[in-house]
C-alpha cells in the first residue's frame, strides 16, 4: 500500500505536520493544483501538491487544509522556493491540529518527481494484486477440473484471502463452508441477509458489526442474471483490499461453474438412471443385463424394491 509516509521515505521529503498520520494514510492518487479550492474535482484519498501561489494569507491557508481533511485527501505537498520560502506556519498549525500530513518539497525536487514515484508503485501494486489474484484463480479452476467439489473450493478461498468463506443457496441454506469457522450468531445473521436478498444480483456487505469492513457477499450466477447461491467471505483482520475483492470476484465465477458441473451431472445421473430403469422394468433384458447396467449405481446381486401405484397409467 502506498501511504503519504512510505512515499517520503523514498524521495527523501521531510514532513511538516502529521508525521503520525502518515503512516497509514493511503495514497490513491497524486495531483497538481493551484487552485484556492481543489475539492470539486476530487475523490478522496488524492496526495494533493502545490506552491501555494493563492495561498497568501493565514486565512485562506487554514481553509486550504479545512478543505482538503474535510474532502478525505491524503495529504498535502507543498512547494517551496516559489511564493514561499517554507511552508507557512499557519498552513502547518492547521495541519497538525487536523492530524493531517503535509511534506515539505523543496525547489530541487519537481512535482513529476513526485508523480512518477506515486504512478509506479501504484502500477506495481496493482500488477502485484493482478498477478496475485490470476494465481488463485487457476488453483481454483483447478480444483473444479480435478472434480475437488465445492468444499475444496470454499477452503481453498478462505487461505486466499486469511479468513472464512461460505456458499449459501438464496435460501440463506450452507452448501460449503471453508477455512475458520464463524461464531454461530454471525453465520445465522448472514444468512438471514442472504435470505431477504434472494436472487439479487448485486454484491453487498454484511451489516453484521463484528464485519464491518472485512466482509463482501458476492452473488453466484451460473446462467447469468439473477443469483443462484451466493458466497460470502470474511477476513480474519484487517479490511477487505483489492486483491481481496478481486479473489471474491474470481470465486464466485468459479462456484458458479462448479454448481453447473453439479447441476449437469445430477441431470446426466438422472437421465441414465431412468433409462436404465425402463430397460430393466421392460422383461427383455437378461438377469446378467440388469445386473450389469445396475451395478454403476450401486445396486448387487439383490436390492429392495419398493413398487408404488399410480392413478394415471
Amino acid at each position: 500500500m502506498l501511504t503519504v509516509d512510505s512515499l517520503a521515505s523514498e524521495l527523501g521529503l521531510e514532513l511538516a505536520a502529521g508525521k503520525k498520520a502518515a503512516e497509514g494514510r493511503e495514497v490513491r492518487w497524486v495531483h497538481i493544483t493551484e487552485l484556492p479550492d481543489p475539492t470539486p474535482w476530487l475523490s478522496g484519498g488524492e496526495l494533493l501538491l502545490t506552491t501555494g501561489i493563492q495561498l497568501r494569507d493565514a486565512d485562506s491557508q487554514r481553509r486550504f487544509v479545512e478543505l482538503l481533511v474535510s474532502n478525505g485527501a491524503a495529504g498535502l505537498g507543498f512547494g517551496t522556493g516559489f511564493d514561499h520560502d517554507s511552508v507557512p506556519r499557519e498552513l502547518v498549525k492547521a495541519a497538525q491540529k487536523a492530524s493531517f500530513p503535509v511534506l515539505e518539497v523543496p525547489y530541487e525536487t519537481p512535482f513529476i518527481a513526485i508523480t512518477e514515484a506515486a504512478a509506479n508503485r501504484l502500477v506495481n501494486e496493482q500488477y502485484d494484486v493482478l498477478s496475485r489474484g490470476i494465481a488463485v484463480n487457476e488453483r481454483l479452476e483447478r480444483l473444479v477440473l480435478e472434480g475437488g467439489g465445492l468444499e475444496e473450493i470454499a477452503r481453498e478461498i478462505a487461505a486466499a484471502v486469511g479468513g472464512s468463506s461460505l456458499v449459501l443457496d438464496v435460501r440463506g441454506e450452507p452448501l460449503a463452508t471453508g477455512g475458520r469457522r464463524l461464531a454461530a450468531e454471525v453465520t445465522d445473521a448472514v444468512r438471514s441477509e442472504v435470505s431477504g436478498r434472494g436472487a439479487a444480483a448485486a454484491p453487498f456487505v454484511p451489516s453484521v458489526a463484528s464485519l464491518r469492513g472485512r466482509a463482501l457477499a458476492h452473488p453466484v450466477s451460473p446462467r447469468g442474471g439473477a443469483a443462484e447461491a451466493w458466497l460470502v467471505v470474511v477476513r480474519r483482520s484487517g479490511e477487505l483490499g483489492d486483491f481481496e475483492r478481486l479473489c471474491v470476484q474470481q470465486a464466485a465465477i468459479v462456484v458458479a461453474l462448479e454448481l453447473m458441473r453439479g447441476r449437469v451431472a445430477r441431470e446426466t445421473e438422472r437421465r441414465l438412471s431412468g433409462e436404465v430403469l425402463t430397460a430393466a422394468l421392460s422383461g427383455r433384458l437378461a438377469r446378467d443385463d440388469v445386473r450389469d447396467r445396475l451395478a454403476p449405481f450401486g445396486i448387487g446381486e439383490t436390492a429392495a424394491t419398493l413398487v408404488f401405484e399410480c392413478g394415471d397409467p
